[in-house]
């Protein structure tokens, strides 16, 4: 358990101790500047994304890809959890 725990901490290491600031002015700009055709082809504007729904997507992905862990798991994983 120990080794299953110690990888999942030195694979996202790097991304969790440290912190960035994404500044949008340019892509804002450009929304604004596209007709509502282009808007809907390039759906771009990250403030209609549904941030719970990414997140829970995010995390999914992380356990599968990053972390090898098979999504079979996550049923007892989330009973520990309640635990």
């Amino acid at each position: 358990m120990y080794d299953k725990a110690h990888r999942s901490l030195s694979a996202l290491d790097y991304y969790v101790t440290n912190q960035w600031t994404f500044h949008t002015n340019n892509l804002l700009k450009l929304i604004d500047v596209m007709s509502p055709g282009d808007q809907q082809i390039f759906d771009c504007d990250v403030r209609s994304l549904d941030w719970p729904e990414y997140l829970k997507v995010y995390a999914l992905g992380v356990r599968l890809f990053v972390l090898k862990e098979d999504l079979d798991t996550l049923p007892a994983a989330k009973r520990k959890l309640k635990m």
